[in-house]
């Protein structure tokens, strides 16, 4: 699937949750793909940080965390 949201600079770490539905066991690791566009004050100079994240088969989450710069 896929999804997009917006939103505006703040304070603090942003955390992100992702997650698949769980399958039964061995099940396969599957491939989820993570982006934010970002854009300077003006809207200027957009950059596109990405990162690839295995999403296990057993349903549970993976938190990401984003700095203000990269994906953690």
């Amino acid at each position: 699937g896929i999804a997009a949201m917006r939103m505006e600079k703040g304070g603090g770490a942003f955390r992100l949750k992702v997650a698949r539905r769980r399958e039964l066991e061995p099940g396969q690791v599957a491939t989820a793909k993570v982006e934010i566009l970002l854009l300077d004050g003006d809207r200027n100079n957009p950059r596109l940080a990405s990162k690839s994240v295995p999403l296990r088969s057993d349903g549970k989450d993976v938190e990401l965390t984003w700095d203000g710069s990269n994906w953690q």
